[in-house]
């Protein structure tokens, strides 16, 4: 089912025997030249242990493993903490409840901060592939005036910021992949210099033209595959750049 681009669709209740409503609404967003979904599951007004955030997460199937995004996703866990003194320690049994061993490769803590005056922190798995990275936010209130905050479009907003966070490290690592292709060729290349003079010494004019030609026709190949790569690069650096100016915008 195709959903108008900008328009909530509210996820029909979900009841089970001993436990609270499940609520749900995903937003569809295209931002640019890019296609994004904000998914959001929550309890209205109901006290949980941080074990049963597995709940939300049944059989990992909001994880990359299972969404598999072809630019990344990012997962944000939102919550009031009842009683606790330590808020990183909280941070990461969330993360782990919500985990549950269900990804290949876990993510672990990156950073902390404030946002909207409660702490926030991040988690990220880091891995090359787009489609299997991990990346969490904890955001934990403690300050009764965080939500009042967020402006009614602070959705939009973070989309826009996730979204540009998501092109920069996707192109970052696409790019590293030319880079090291781009090397592989310039080896070869020059591994090829030494059959010049290999050719230089060839006695017969017929024989070292025919060489020649051969030879040139080989590292004309290659330069264009090395020149082609480093413009892939200047390409990939431009769309860094924009994503990065808009990241700060943002």
């Amino acid at each position: 089912m195709l959903i108008p681009d900008g328009t909530t669709l509210d996820l029909q209740q979900i009841t089970q025997p001993d436990k609270p409503k499940l609520y749900g609404s995903i937003y569809p967003l295209r931002i640019h030249d890019t296609y994004t979904a904000d998914l959001t599951f929550y309890y209205k007004n109901v006290t949980m242990k941080v074990a049963d955030l597995n709940q939300l997460n049944p059989q990992g199937c909001l994880l990359p493993n299972a969404i598999k995004p072809s630019l990344g996703q990012t997962l944000l866990l939102y919550a009031t903490p009842a009683v606790y003194d330590t808020y990183p320690k909280l941070a990461d049994e969330c993360v782990t409840a919500f985990v549950h061993n269900q990804q290949q490769a876990s993510p672990e803590f990156r950073a902390e901060g404030k946002l909207f005056g409660s702490p926030i922190f991040e988690y990220d798995s880091r891995e090359d592939d787009a489609a299997k990275r991990c990346h969490i936010l904890v955001w934990l209130q403690d300050n009764p005036q965080t939500l009042q905050s967020a402006t009614p479009t602070f959705n939009y907003h973070l989309m826009n910021l996730l979204c540009s966070r998501a092109k920069i490290v996707f192109v970052y690592r696409e790019a590293r992949k030319k880079y090291r292709k781009a090397q592989q060729i310039v080896g070869e290349l020059e591994k090829k210099l030494p059959e010049f003079g290999e050719v230089e010494r060839e006695q017969n004019r017929k024989v070292k033209l025919q060489k020649l030609k051969k030879l040139l026709a080989e590292v004309r190949t290659k330069m264009f595959a090395c020149a082609q790569q480093v413009r892939y690069l200047q390409e990939d650096r431009n769309t860094i750049d924009i994503n990065a100016e808009n990241y700060a915008e943002t």
